[in-house]
């Protein structure tokens, strides 16, 4: 376990303490004077009919989506099943006049390991590696920080609304939250497994560094706005995004929008960049990413019913950036591609579910996700739709069942399965085309 990650758990563990010697007693809580010591820890086995072995440092813990090294048949540890495992402080205090001071301190780590989650170490590891011989690995917006999560402050009030500064979710992820049949579960969502969705376009914006966010609502609208100041990691990296949302009723509809520069998307380096690369320095791909996003929730009795579409657009920055660029994580970028997108990229995201409670304990969920990418290759390649090129064409699409027993508040059992399918352009340099991940878990939440 590294140093950093042993003095959050002190930290953490210290406040947990308090709470439970002060506050326990009277309701159960980890609690002690407005500051909260919370976590969740999940974990459980899974087998992949393409899968890799699990990496200690990935933020997923297991490549549950079929991806470029998805190969052999293999019961694998499967970390973070239904989500992050994570701990966490929280506070709240009141300021008076209707208005409370607030924090929020949280780390995700990998209970199979007890390592922090860096996904940007988890690609590095495969710098050079054959692809049958990889782990899993994606990018992420953890990337061995102390506070990997969240980490915020800020002020709030019922009628003028919260304003928080720090290292925030996208308005996006905090929609998904609400309107992804599957809340997100790695094992199961392919909105929740890929951040692409998510991050607007890129996976290390599903939070966003040195952000300010405001939200507000009034009777059944409620809005969001998010600002990221540029220079976070020694580039012109500004974002901003609004959201805007309404319930009627059962029915709750949510519109997003985000605008964000200089986004890059990490990957490992092949054999020939790793001669050229300083250790655990990765490839970047960088873009100016734009997208809407329309979502939609409605409540009948027992049932939730779920559906929600969102359009990306990725074009080559307006400031690119140079080799030797520092990513997030302090991750060097050793090669650097600006130009990927000389045609503007789209990818269209699309999905639809349900979740059902046949008791007040026992729940159901399934849904299908949809990924269509156009054609934006150039040259020859204009307008393909194989796997000839990464910039053809392409669909991805995954179906998933899970099945979850509430034991108590805190403590839960689940299964399921998802089957996830990649054609065309979408599907360039797979080893295999596909993915079934049957997965059980067990999963406290405190």
């Amino acid at each position: 376990m590294n140093r950093g990650f042993t003095h959050v758990l002190g930290v953490a563990g210290a406040v947990g303490l308090l709470g439970l010697s002060s506050a326990a007693h009277a309701d159960d809580s980890v609690s002690v004077n407005g500051v909260t010591f919370y976590g969740v820890v999940d974990l459980g086995v899974g087998y992949q009919t393409h899968g890799v072995p699990t990496n200690p440092t990935s933020s997923q813990g297991s490549d549950y989506l079929v991806s470029k090294v998805s190969n052999k048949s293999i019961w694998t540890m499967a970390p973070n099943g239904l989500g992050s495992s994570r701990i966490g402080i929280k506070g709240a205090d009141d300021l008076g006049d209707n208005w409370t001071g607030l924090f929020k301190l949280e780390t995700r780590f990998s209970p199979a390991s007890g390592q922090l989650s860096d996904g940007l170490h988890a690609l590095s590891a495969q710098n050079g590696v054959a692809l049958k011989n990889q782990t899993a690995s994606t990018d992420s917006s953890s990337a061995g920080q102390a506070f990997n999560g969240q980490a915020y402050v800020g002020i709030s009030n019922p009628t003028y609304g919260t304003l928080t500064f720090g290292r925030q979710q996208s308005l996006q992820l905090d929609a998904f939250g609400t309107y992804d049949p599957l809340q997100g579960a790695f094992a199961f969502s392919l909105i929740g497994f890929s951040g692409t969705a998510g991050g607007d376009g890129s996976s290390e914006d599903l939070r966003l560094d040195n952000s300010a966010k405001y939200l507000v609502s009034y009777g059944p609208v409620r809005g969001a706005l998010m600002y990221q100041f540029g220079g976070t990691v020694s580039r012109n990296d500004i974002a901003y995004a609004g959201d805007l949302g309404v319930d009627l009723g059962p029915l709750s509809i949510d519109g997003v929008y985000t605008y964000k520069k200089d986004a890059v998307i990490a990957s490992s380096l092949t054999a020939a960049q790793v001669l050229t690369s300083p250790p655990n320095s990765l490839a970047g791909t960088v873009s100016d990413d734009t997208s809407y996003s329309f979502m939609a929730k409605y409540v009948w009795g027992p049932a939730r019913f779920y559906g929600g579409y969102e359009y990306l657009r990725f074009a080559n920055p307006g400031s690119p950036l140079p080799i030797g660029t520092i990513d997030i994580g302090g991750y060097d970028l050793s090669a650097v591609t600006n130009n990927a997108y000389n045609h503007n990229r789209i990818l269209q995201v699309s999905w639809v579910g349900l979740r059902y409670w046949i008791t007040s304990k026992f729940e159901v969920g399934g849904a299908w996700y949809h990924y269509d990418q156009n054609s934006y290759a150039t040259g020859v390649n204009t307008s393909c739709k194989d796997t000839r090129a990464a910039q053809c064409s392409g669909e991805e699409n995954a179906v998933s069942l899970v099945v979850d027993y509430h034991f108590s508040n805190r403590f839960d059992a689940y299964a399921g399965a998802m089957y996830s399918q990649v054609t065309n352009g979408l599907a360039s340099g797979f080893l295999h085309n596909n993915n079934l991940d049957p997965t059980v878990g067990l999963r406290l939440t405190f």
